[in-house]
């Protein structure tokens, strides 16, 4: 019964180890869709889970009289760029793309998250 109990408890932890989900993002606690005059305000990249980081992500959107035309960023801390904020104002993409984020938690290991598609509102 002792063998049962060990292997049963060996799995869970095994099991629980490789099946965390990747992490969620938003911005200033948007996940879906933002204001643009919030997003002029605030330019945080947060987790949304407790205890973890971002630090440096990619960020993209689509624009031009044909929507053919994609500008993509990569950034190196955890928060939009004024640059960043004046060609979106200027362009006014639809949707703006927040991908491959570096995410790390409290004692420094990496994570992944999924990407944030953020539906822009103006």
């Amino acid at each position: 019964m002792k063998k049962i109990t060990a292997l049963t408890f060996g799995l869970f932890i095994a099991v629980s180890a490789f099946c965390q989900s990747e992490l969620s993002l938003n911005v200033c606690g948007n996940s879906d869709k933002i204001a643009f005059s919030k997003l002029e305000n605030c330019h945080s990249i947060n987790v949304t889970e407790d205890g973890y980081k971002v630090f440096g992500f990619k960020v993209s959107y689509v624009h031009g009289n044909k929507g053919d035309t994609i500008t993509e960023h990569k950034l190196e801390n955890s928060e939009l760029t004024d640059e960043v904020i004046k060609e979106i104002a200027a362009y006014k993409p639809k949707k703006i793309y927040i991908e491959n984020a570096n995410v790390i938690d409290v004692t420094g290991e990496a994570h992944a998250s999924k990407p944030l598609i953020l539906t822009v509102e103006y």
